[in-house]
């Protein structure tokens, strides 16, 4: 029996993260337009950025990188990324700056457009909820769909992510990241 949802992230992420790929990465992209199927590359290619690409369509490509990097790698990819691509995405860099302004350049204020972020870039996913305190946050990823946790690369992309809130805050990581797969759900307690 189904459970109604239908997991998906955003068309625009996968194509970033490609892009991103051939840039910095050179052979893992080019493993990448080696193994995946042409129907795949061509809806991360071509794809109307806006569309949903399903979780049991992406989760392939995603678990591919992992697969040819590695966790230490992928995760410090991901971390990369979040400094060099995901911030300047159209989606992304309007709620990036708007927080720059307000809150300025801090682990704290990063975390208030992450729900944010995460809403434009996840659909029927998981729940995502942040408690702030002064210098700690605890984020949470609940209830995460069976099929996102199917692939093994997401929780490793998430914590790179979060790595890379600490990055464009100029600030040591103090992240304690963990994964409850038997409960469907991330822990993320950063402090600052």
């Amino acid at each position: 029996m189904g459970t109604g949802r239908e997991p998906a992230t955003r068309a625009s992420n996968a194509r970033d993260f490609f892009d991103f790929l051939r840039r910095g990465y050179p052979s893992v992209h080019a493993h990448l337009r080696a193994t995946l199927s042409p129907a795949l590359l061509e809806r991360i290619e071509e794809g109307v950025r806006t569309d949903w690409i399903p979780i049991d369509i992406d989760g392939p490509y995603v678990d591919a990188v992992l697969a040819y990097m590695g966790t230490d790698a992928l995760k410090t990819a991901s971390r990369h990324f979040v400094s060099q691509s995901l911030v300047r995405s159209p989606a992304i860099r309007s709620l990036f700056e708007g927080v720059l302004a307000v809150f300025g350049v801090n682990v704290g204020g990063f975390l208030r457009v992450l729900p944010a972020g995460f809403r434009q870039s996840y659909r029927d996913a998981f729940t995502l909820t942040v408690e702030r305190a002064e210098r700690d946050a605890l984020v949470v990823f609940a209830d995460i769909a069976p099929e996102v946790l199917r692939f093994e690369a997401y929780p490793v992309i998430w914590e790179g992510l979060f790595l890379g809130l600490y990055d464009l805050a100029r600030t040591p990581p103090k992240l304690e990241f963990t994964l409850l797969r038997s409960a469907a759900r991330v822990e993320a307690r950063f402090k600052w």
